[in-house]
């Protein structure tokens, strides 16, 4: 009767793309499951994603990455610091104090 009805219930809300659903990430948005996981996360600053140079740190919130590529990412391509003077070099972070000091 109504208890196999019930015991099945059970089983669709915790599948069901239509439950409530906090985000994992921000904590912040509520929302459908479906919306949040198909939605929210493209769009979510605290969204774990990959640094695209696939570094050491490689995983980072969103909101951090264009700090991290700017500032950190040992791998980002980066001028040389004596671009100003003519120099026309990119290298990679971790290779600019090298350069410098055996092209100066």
């Amino acid at each position: 009767g109504h208890s196999d009805k019930r015991g099945a219930l059970g089983g669709h809300e915790l599948l069901c793309p239509k439950r409530p659903y906090s985000c994992d990430y921000c904590g912040e948005y509520e929302s459908t499951c479906e919306d949040v996981t198909e939605r929210h996360w493209k769009e979510c600053s605290q969204y774990i994603i990959e640094c695209p140079n696939l570094c050491k740190k490689r995983y980072l919130a969103r909101a951090t990455l264009q700090n991290h590529l700017a500032n950190e990412c040992e791998l980002q391509i980066v001028a040389c610091n004596f671009s100003w003077a003519g120099c026309k070099v990119q290298v990679q972070r971790s290779k600019l104090e090298e350069h410098e000091d055996t092209s100066i």
